[in-house]
């Protein structure tokens, strides 16, 4: 295996190549090679940046190539956007609620399955939503595993994960910019309104 690490202005990209494996990897043991990695990202401050995660499986001559880039970091609030093969996939929201499950959320499986005791217990949601321009399809356990490891959850804490359809998605003139992310806010009936952001705050790994 061959693993190289670099570091680019205040961003920063890790680069993996997988090579010349012995046994038959599928793709399920990437994602947990991947999930284990962004997390040290995650600790060594360069999550403003990217991770690409690139393998060539030699029995089957498969390539397998998929980025995540965060585009906005909020106190409250996370976006990111997921490509494969240069494709964006889709957006991902990742929401700090900081307030304890509403009475709406406590019906939703597995929550509804959950101890009144333990229920009451949870001190803070956070809330990961997917928007593509098409259902996920293979995608969408990859990015599930991906991000539920990617949130620090505890005893007092819990997560809740959507996926979205809006397939206007990328007519948007605003694309990537605040009114975008007002919009895909709105779509997935979130509380959160973004005002204008300062254009010196993006030198910056947070926009607050």
């Amino acid at each position: 295996m061959y693993q190289e690490c670099v570091k680019e202005n205040f961003l920063g990209v890790l680069l993996i190549s997988f090579e010349a494996f012995d046994i038959m990897l599928k793709n399920h043991m990437l994602m947990v090679i991947g999930m284990f990695l962004f997390k040290k990202v995650r600790l060594m401050g360069l999550t403003g940046g990217k991770l690409l995660l690139h393998s060539k499986l030699n029995f089957e001559e498969e390539n397998f190539m998929k980025l995540f880039k965060r585009i906005l970091k909020l106190k409250n609030l996370e976006i990111f956007k997921f490509f494969k093969e240069s494709n964006t996939v889709c957006y991902i929201l990742l929401e700090d609620s900081r307030r304890p499950l509403s009475k709406e959320e406590i019906k939703r499986d597995p929550l509804c399955y959950m101890d009144e005791e333990d229920i009451n217990e949870i001190l803070n949601v956070f809330k990961i939503s997917f928007i593509s321009d098409e259902k996920l399809e293979e995608d969408s356990y990859f990015l599930r595993t991906f991000f539920s490891e990617l949130v620090n959850n505890t005893d007092v804490t819990t997560f809740i994960m959507d996926e979205f359809v809006k397939k206007d998605l990328y007519d948007d003139p605003d694309l990537d910019e605040v009114p975008f992310f007002n919009n895909l806010l709105t779509y997935i009936d979130s509380d959160i309104v973004l005002s204008e952001i300062d254009d010196h705050k993006w030198m910056y790994l947070s926009q607050d």
